[in-house]
């Protein structure tokens, strides 16, 4: 089996060290827009856009404790210059001054290299990105020669999964793929012994592409430092050797035995603590220490119980928290369990400037609200119905029944075998109660509300869509018996509606076009943005359902658009960058089409359109992932599996 010479090792040391440069800049980058610091600035009567002051990033720098002093920022400034992540904006000055100059980072303007090795990383980070999002991922923590390994798989493992999942047409061309790779310091044999071959020897993802890295860590280039692991669960506390220089905060007082902690917020970076762990070292052989298991030691004084916290007269008082997730996360750790509480707070982060303290307990929105038999009959239909329409042969369908069409549909003996089936019911007769009290309860009802729930062959539905989102204004209109408009479940999906000059859905396409009226389904699983006023249950209870329309086929884009097209030098196409903070039903935008995607639809009263999102123009990266080779359902998952705080390059035609 062939070994890495030397030579090999020192080229992957170098890609390595050039792979958390390019990391370190674009985390930078995403916390600046996030700032505002990076903003569109006027000089000599001309706009530069996208840029930032030196002299005001050195003093961030040091505010933020990335640099402890001037000097040091502007090393660390110039080293992300050496590497072409930054210049300026006119490129008259070769090197970082700390000055009133006009810098910009080279993802702001198109003009980073995309060299071959860059892509190699980019494809890297797209299959590590891949690979994490799955649930029996082939990624899992090993053990070799008494030392555990992060992250780490078999040659063939991989090889099978990258044939499998298209990555690559063949075993020869995954193996070339895996090469790549290791000569580009992503992936390595576990004691850096071997190169990639189609066997069963044991390698391991030497980049964790969800690490925060700190600035400093790119001076300490030649460090052969240990890099200390992180996780990825997005609320977990490790414990770390104690380190007088670290700024991580503390969830437990300084004489326990756990000082130090790390947080993991929201976002994909995870480590907050100030060790400088470089990406690289020039000793390419990365042995991990075995992983600390998350810290065992709980702040609370002693348990507390939920009928304890919601007794009458408890101790307790209830707050509200706006917490507005910045490049990072919110700052907080969530531990113990029925209920949970606050592990620890990042004194410098979100969730401690909203005000959360350690001990605060969490409870559902409704804290107190008793949990009375109606409420847990609610409770009860509600996970029926999530089981029901999470399946893929579902026995809710649409039907017909005298020539009107009827949503959620089932029919009473087939509801009755499915919870005798699925043990939410031992019998029929117990199943036959279960449905009688959801239908007391407006949940289920006859769909021309005439009878009971029987075992028989008559026609029910669901009463209440639970995806559906409530506009608050509908519980002023207690007894409005409009009928309830449909919208899709499908979390990025546009569909016909009949117009309706009092419908308050966004435009996707031009007024004298087929399609006029869409709606979008945002992050969550709430879905229509339809203005309509609905109540959970209406006094006449004849809920009619038009027959439901197809997803909107047409594209609004005028042309087809490659991607070669899109990065041509002097295309009439330029990039910008938006950053969108979600709201409680997502970012308001939908997003079609591949290679490249598109923005198909905006919602005009969204936190996508407030950021200066339009129709039609292209996606080019999220948060920080170049994306223009996938499709939208691979966005869409890369979207929705991120923080609440997206950053956005698009690239938008010039007028």
């Amino acid at each position: 089996m062939e070994s890495l010479s030397n030579s090999l090792k020192k080229k992957a040391t170098e890609q390595h060290y050039r792979a958390e440069v390019m990391i370190a800049g674009e985390q930078l980058r995403l916390r600046l827009h996030d700032g505002k610091l990076i903003k569109d600035r006027r000089y000599h009567l001309r706009t530069y856009p996208n840029c930032f002051v030196a002299k005001e990033l050195t003093d961030w720098l040091i505010d933020h404790k990335e640099a402890p002093d001037r000097e040091t920022g502007i090393r660390l400034m110039q080293k992300l210059m050496d590497h072409y992540i930054i210049h300026h904006v006119c490129d008259e000055h070769s090197d970082y001054k700390d000055a009133k100059l006009l810098y910009r980072f080279r993802k702001d303007d198109g003009t980073f290299p995309l060299t071959k090795d860059v892509k190699v990383f980019m494809r890297g980070q797209s299959l590590y990105e891949k690979l994490v999002s799955v649930e029996e991922s082939i990624l899992k923590v090993r053990e070799e020669n008494s030392v555990k390994y992060q992250r780490t798989f078999l040659g063939c493992e991989m090889i099978d999964w990258l044939v499998q999942e298209g990555e690559a047409e063949n075993r020869k061309e995954a193996v070339e793929l895996g090469r790549a790779l290791l000569e580009h310091g992503i992936i390595q044999h576990v004691s850096n012994r071997h190169h990639f071959f189609d066997s069963d020897v044991l390698y391991q993802f030497w980049i964790n592409f969800r690490r925060r890295r700190r600035l400093t860590e790119l001076l300490n280039e030649n460090s052969s430092r240990a890099l200390s692991e992180s996780p990825d669960s997005p609320f977990c506390l490790r414990k770390l050797n104690p380190d007088p220089g670290n700024t991580s905060f503390l969830s437990v007082q300084t004489n326990k035995e756990i000082k130090i902690v790390s947080a993991v917020r929201r976002s994909s970076i995870t480590s907050l603590t100030g060790n400088s762990n470089p990406y690289f070292s020039p000793a390419p052989t990365l042995v991990f220490p075995p992983v600390a298991e998350c810290n065992p030691k709980s702040v609370l004084k002693r348990p507390v119980t939920n009928e304890e916290l919601l007794s009458p007269g408890a101790p307790y008082i209830k707050k509200t928290l706006t917490i507005v997730g910045d490049a990072v996360g919110w700052g907080f750790v969530v531990r113990g369990g029925r209920p949970c509480h606050i592990q620890a707070v990042d004194p410098g982060g979100p969730a401690a400037a909203a005000g959360m303290k350690l001990l605060y307990r969490f409870r559902k929105d409704d804290g107190t609200f008793p949990l009375t038999k109606d409420v847990k009959v609610f409770m009860r239909g509600q996970s029926l119905y999530e089981k029901l329409v999470s399946v893929e042969e579902s026995i809710l369908k649409v039907r017909e029944e005298n020539s009107v069409k009827y949503q959620r549909t089932f029919l009473g003996c087939e509801m009755i075998d499915w919870l005798v089936q699925e043990g939410e019911a031992e019998n029929r007769k117990e199943a036959v109660e279960l449905g009688r009290a959801l239908l007391e309860h407006g949940i289920i009802q006859h769909v021309s509300n005439r009878h009971h729930f029987f075992d028989s062959d008559v026609l029910y539905q669901f009463w209440i869509n639970f995806r559906r989102r409530r506009r608050l204004t509908e519980l002023l209109n207690e007894n409005s018996s409009r009928a309830l408009s449909e919208s899709p479940d499908s979390p990025f999906c546009l569909r016909k509606l009949n117009p309706d000059p009092g419908n308050t859905s966004f435009l996707s396409v031009q007024t004298n076009k087929e399609i006029k009226i869409v709606s979008a389904v945002r992050r969550s699983s709430i879905t229509s943005l339809t203005g309509n006023s609905n109540p959970y249950f209406s006094p006449a209870p004849t809920l009619v359902f038009p027959p439901v329309a197809e997803c909107n086929p047409k594209s609004v884009l005028k042309r087809p658009v490659t991607n070669e097209e899109l990065l041509s030098p002097g295309a009439p196409y330029i990039k910008k960058t938006l950053t969108i903070v979600g709201d409680a039903v997502g970012w308001g935008f939908v997003v079609r089409g591949g290679r490249p995607c598109h923005i198909q639809a905006v919602d005009p009263g969204g936190p996508a359109a407030a950021a200066g999102m339009k129709v039609c123009q292209f996606v080019f990266s999220v948060n920080g992932m170049y994306v223009l080779h996938l499709d939208y359902q691979t966005i869409s998952s890369l979207i929705m599996t991120g923080p609440r705080t997206l950053v956005m390059e698009v690239m938008e035609a010039i007028e």
